[in-house]
């Protein structure tokens, strides 16, 4: 079981046996996000009406800006299909597609215009397209000398190692391609590629003669060791909850004892709990009605400290020492008191 489920069994059992403490969530609760401001609508009004501008104009660079000024700030299907388009004029084809496939999945809303409908069906469509055309490159590494592992580099992009025997999608055009790997020379040429080609990409390593290091191997996980490092701070916290709640179960039968104890000192020589005036028994039946609430107290902590107690120890054992790593998310567990009630309010 992970922590996070611990977390709302303790939480549960807390709620369950208190009611009163009132959870720190509900105290710092975020409020809603506020959407766009007139202000902000008409901004981006205007930077659309720029961007189909420049768009008709054929200067794709800034109506791209334009379009994607206007869709920080609205983040609507309609100004996103727009970033989409800019981006397939401008051949960058990768980004048009993540983005028009974005404006896809815009979850649709009851309330929303018929332009905001038509945007996504638009762009639903228009990402097939786009996905049509994007080119691949595959990758054919030859002359490597074991142990020595490849690093590749498309532009910017690192090829990931475990990826480098699959199609690698790129945007059509000239790519500089950087290979590179411990004791061969390294690799640098120039890869030009066109719409909807598949196109393979021979690397051979020739040996430079330096040592090749082979890569480091995982150290093995062994799991938590806490044998040197004496109790965990959540076998403290399952140890002091447990005791305080071995104390409140005692107080809480003990005083229970004397009040029942009080309660039938007072009742004697009463008839059909009809008492004659006498102030030995009504201090007996004060007495009783104080060591109830004692009692109650103490049956309280008690249920409270065993709950914090079989946590701690539960947590402990499946080795979850988030706690530990995380001291501002430690157990904590604080007693309240007040008029007429008694509880607790706690984190984990």
């Amino acid at each position: 079981m992970d922590s996070s489920k611990l977390r709302l069994i303790a939480s549960a059992l807390l709620i369950g046996l208190c009611g009163h403490a009132q959870p720190a969530s509900a105290q710092f609760a975020e409020k809603p996000a506020e959407g766009p401001t007139a202000a902000d609508k008409e901004t981006a009004r205007n930077l659309m009406d720029l961007g189909r501008a420049k768009f008709d104009e054929g200067d794709y660079e800034a109506a791209l800006d334009a379009f994607q000024g206007a869709d920080k700030i609205m983040g609507v299907t309609s100004t996103g299909l727009w970033v989409g388009k800019a981006l397939e004029k401008l051949g960058r084809l990768v980004e048009s597609r993540d983005k028009l496939l974005e404006v896809a999945r815009i979850p649709q809303s009851a309330s929303e215009s018929a332009i905001l409908r038509e945007a996504r069906e638009e762009a639903a469509a228009l990402q097939l397209d786009v996905a049509d055309r994007i080119p691949e490159l595959d990758f054919v590494i030859e002359g490597l000398l074991e142990p020595a592992r490849p690093t590749i580099r498309i532009g910017e992009s690192v090829v990931p190692l475990n990826t480098l025997h699959l199609p690698r999608k790129v945007d059509p055009g000239t790519h500089r391609i950087v290979a590179t790997a411990p004791g061969h020379f390294d690799l640098k040429l120039d890869v030009t590629v066109a719409e909807r080609e598949r196109q393979k990409v021979t690397l051979l390593f020739r040996p430079n003669g330096e040592p090749i290091t082979p890569p480091p191997e995982p150290e093995p996980d062994t799991g938590p060791n806490r044998g040197d490092e004496g109790m965990s701070g959540l076998m403290i916290t399952g140890i002091v909850a447990g005791s305080v709640g071995a104390a409140g179960l005692i107080l809480g039968a003990v005083t229970g004892g004397l009040s029942l104890a009080k309660a039938s000192s007072a009742k004697e020589g009463c008839n059909d709990n009809i008492c004659p005036p006498n102030p030995d028994q009504e201090s007996d039946r004060d007495t009783s009605v104080t060591l109830a609430h004692v009692s109650t107290t103490g049956f309280v902590i008690g249920g409270v400290g065993a709950a914090v107690a079989t946590v701690a120890f539960v947590m402990e054992l499946t080795g979850d020492d988030s706690a530990e790593t995380r001291p501002d998310e430690a157990i904590r567990v604080t007693p309240l008191f007040g008029p007429g009630f008694v509880g607790v309010q706690g984190v984990f």
